[in-house]
């Protein structure tokens, strides 16, 4: 078997397979019961304290993941952009802007959240938030009688 025939070998699909089933497929398997886990939450059948629990389980897995794929130098950072000022020179936003876009703008919901990737020489976004903005209301002018006026009878 010549040096092409053994790469071809390595690169197979049974090969491809059992890579991933020794590599992945446990961090993947637990991501999928702690969604297990949180669909049994929203149908009645656990108790909302074990959501906390499920999340944490999940990030873990997602981390262990990262961790086999890319080494100890790799970390995920996701950040909720709810709250924040938003104006139209921010690159790590995808926003729907509902009010004047002239005004100062504030997000107040986050589909997506902002994720970055951090290595040992730099930093990375991998996904951008997907938020909703909108411009604070202006107040509604009331009617209001003027004081020198009698009331009506």
């Amino acid at each position: 078997m010549g040096k092409d025939d053994a790469a071809s070998a390595e690169r197979s699909p049974q090969k491809q397979s059992d890579a991933f089933a020794k590599v992945y497929l446990p961090a993947v398997l637990e991501v999928r019961n702690q969604l297990f886990e949180i669909e049994r939450v929203f149908r009645g059948e656990a108790s909302d304290n074990s959501l906390r629990r499920n999340v944490r389980r999940i990030n873990g897995a997602l981390e262990s993941i990262l961790r086999q794929a890319g080494g100890e130098d790799f970390e995920l950072l996701v950040e909720d952009p709810t709250g924040q000022r938003y104006d139209e020179t921010r690159t790590d936003c995808d926003a729907s802007i509902s009010g004047d876009p002239g005004a100062k703008l504030t997000i107040n919901e986050t589909l997506k959240p902002i994720v970055r990737l951090r290595t040992a020489t730099r930093m990375t976004i991998v996904q951008k938030a997907v938020v909703l903005v909108d411009a604070p209301a202006e107040p509604t002018p009331t009617y209001a009688p003027p004081d020198n006026q009698p009331d009506a009878p």
